[in-house]
């Protein structure tokens, strides 16, 4: 599959879409639960399996959760400043604080 824009059709971009079953427990029930994910990914099927790309999907996790809980924290729906020095101070900010809220909920989880 490739892709294209209207603005540069002569702009190829190479993608192939991995679906994979992904196993997760709920928090709640405990419970497992199965869903399918769709995976964009634009490295090469010569170099990276169906499995190797569903093992960096898990590897990433993490990072994912934590970009979700960042989002959240930085209410996206909402700037409390107009110029973009000052938006860009206040997500700055908000990054630092969820940094640090993040440091000391590890520090303090028990083991």
């Amino acid at each position: 599959m490739s892709l294209s824009t209207p603005d540069h059709p002569e702009l190829e971009f190479s993608y192939r879409i991995i679906i994979v079953e992904i196993e997760s427990q709920n928090e709640e029930t405990g419970e497992v639960v199965k869903t399918i994910e769709y995976l964009l990914t634009n490295l090469s099927e010569d170099e990276f399996s169906t499995e190797d790309i569903k093992e960096l999907y898990h590897l990433r996790w993490g990072i994912e959760v934590s970009f979700r809980d960042l989002k959240t924290v930085l209410n996206t729906e909402q700037v409390h400043s107009r110029s973009q020095n000052l938006i860009e101070q206040e997500i700055d900010a908000a990054v630092m604080v969820f940094n640090l809220i993040s440091a000391i909920a590890k520090c303090a989880s028990p083991r």
